[in-house]
């Protein structure tokens, strides 16, 4: 293990806001440290290209399974004494093949996996078995009517692995649906999420031209769990929904952001005819706050969501994208607690997770797996 020499302490204020009619304000300092700690690849060099993308860390958090598509294996690597510990190949075909490009990967259960690709989808072992084969085209899935290039853009199984909980978004429709597919019957159960629905169109961006669509960036969905939940999160609003695992019951939870705006703007121009014109949508778009999906701290019983809106910077001739970087704190009932800038992180929050109490976001150092560890007391 190797910790890097970089540690300091903000002292902030910071407003907590609670977002129910009777709303109240109060300021109460908080100390944030961070430090940065490197990974022992053990000479091996760590699939770094999809930024952890495809990675999952264990329920107990001891573990960190990183998926490397140049290879076909799961990188495993110990979070407690921060080296690699195993590779797990995988094959691309065959009985147990996973496909030629996984775009989804996410630990199940102890050394199970839920791996997605286009051409296969299911439930995996540790040591590259096909558990349990599921069907994920909207074509082989009945009872919803799916558009025709409608696709599957989240999903999470339920501990009992008997439903998979699902996104289906089409890009060129510009259609949303969120709903249960039942695994014994591969049928699918729709549930509206008004809050996502309105307006989504306007989400999406465009270039359009001579009549042919040419590129779609459309808003991005999340599904995580927290205990008995599903949390469900966009990218361009603070609105987020739950969905009870034992009842299927849906609760949507708002509130407002006190140090930003509460989502992306709906009134701006979003279809471009050249590529000019969507690079500076692209920018606009950007320059706008973005969300990152809620992370659950059990020492803490909060959650954290990072935000952040995206600008350019001149320096030493060079065109340098920063960030101006949120950090709002929730509790369990998604209520703001305090709402915080960090000053000292300008970027896009990559992947991250909660471990002891800490915040840990990935961080590339010289090409080696790295960490900043946030500190909050």
């Amino acid at each position: 293990m190797k910790k890097l020499l970089y540690l300091f302490v903000l002292s902030l204020i910071c407003l907590a806001c609670d977002s129910s009619s009777d709303q109240t304000a109060s300021t109460k300092t908080l100390q944030i440290s961070m430090d940065t700690v490197v990974v022992d690849a053990k000479e091996e060099f760590l699939y770094l290209n999809a930024v952890l993308s495809k990675s999952s860390v264990s329920p107990d958090k001891r573990y960190l399974y990183n998926f490397n598509d140049k290879l076909s294996y799961i990188e495993k690597i110990d979070l407690a004494s921060l080296e690699l510990i195993s590779t797990h190949p995988f094959e691309k075909e065959g009985p147990n093949g996973i496909g030629s490009y996984v775009f989804r990967f996410k630990q199940i259960a102890e050394e199970q996996f839920l791996i997605q690709s286009f051409e296969e989808s299911g439930l995996f072992s540790l040591d590259g078995t096909l558990l349990k084969k599921l069907e994920t085209r909207a074509d082989k899935i009945s009872g919803h009517s799916f558009r025709a290039d409608e696709s599957m853009t989240a999903a999470m199984l339920n501990p009992e692995q008997t439903k998979l909980y699902t996104i289906f978004q089409s890009f060129l429709n510009k259609s949303f649906s969120f709903g249960i597919i039942d695994l014994e019957t591969n049928t699918f159960e729709a549930i509206e999420l008004p809050a996502y629905q309105k307006d989504f169109e306007a989400y999406h961006l465009s270039w359009v031209q001579d009549g042919k669509t040419m590129v779609v960036i459309p808003p991005q969905f999340k599904i995580t769990t927290q205990a008995d939940r599903a949390i469900i999160s966009s990218n361009v609003t603070t609105d987020i929904y739950t969905i009870d695992l034992k009842t299927d019951s849906v609760t949507h939870y708002s509130y407002e952001n006190p140090l930003s705006k509460n989502a992306k703007s709906t009134t701006t121009q979003n279809v471009a005819n050249d590529e000019a014109g969507f690079r500076q949508l692209v920018s606009d778009y950007d320059s706008q706050i973005t969300f990152e999906p809620p992370v659950w701290d059990e020492t803490s019983q909060q959650f954290y969501r990072f935000s952040y809106a995206q600008y350019e910077e001149e320096i030493a001739g060079e065109t340098v994208t920063k960030a101006e970087v949120f950090l709002t704190i929730l509790d369990k009932d998604f209520q703001v607690v305090h709402s915080i800038a960090l000053p000292n992180y300008e970027k896009a929050v990559p992947f991250h997770f909660v471990k002891d109490g800490q915040i840990w976001i990935f961080e590339n150092v010289n090409d080696e797996l790295g960490f900043i560890r946030l500190t909050i007391k």
